[in-house]
C-alpha cells in the first residue's frame, strides 16, 4: 500500500527502521507506517506495519491551536502592561491578533441608536 515511496529510500536501502507519517487519499485518516527490509524466503522483502494515527493527529492540531492561543493572549497581556494610550494598546493588542492568526484585516462593529458603526482597525 505505501511502500512504493520507500523504494528509493537510502534509509531503507540500508536495513534501518524507518518510520513515517501518511495521510490517506480522502485526507480524513492517518497512519504512522514502520517499515523494514527483512529476508523472506530468502528474498529481501519490505515489511511494512501500519498504525491508524487519526486521533494522534487530531490531538496534536487542538494542543498546537491550544498553544497559538495560549501566546496571542500573552502578547495581547504584555501589551496591555505598557505605559501608552488605552487605544493605542488596543490597536496594538488588535494587529498583534490579526498578524498572528493571518487576517488580512479586524472589523469592529459599534452599535450606536440602532445603526452599526463599521470601524475597520486591522
Amino acid at each position: 500500500m505505501f511502500c512504493t515511496k520507500l523504494l528509493f529510500d537510502n534509509r531503507l536501502r540500508k536495513n534501518k527502521d524507518f518510520v513515517w507519517e501518511v495521510p490517506s487519499r480522502d485526507k480524513k485518516t492517518w497512519y504512522e507506517i514502520h517499515s523494514k527490509i527483512i529476508y523472506y524466503k530468502e528474498r529481501k522483502v519490505i515489511l511494512e506495519i501500519s498504525y491508524d494515527i487519526t486521533d494522534k493527529k487530531k490531538d496534536e492540531k487542538q494542543i498546537l491551536n491550544f498553544f497559538n492561543y495560549q501566546n496571542i493572549i500573552s502578547n495581547v497581556a504584555k501589551i496591555f502592561t505598557t505605559d501608552i494610550q488605552f487605544d493605542k494598546k488596543l490597536d496594538k493588542s488588535i494587529q498583534s491578533i490579526g498578524k498572528s492568526l493571518n487576517l488580512n484585516s479586524i472589523v469592529i462593529l459599534q452599535k450606536i441608536n440602532n445603526y452599526r458603526k463599521h470601524l475597520d482597525i486591522y
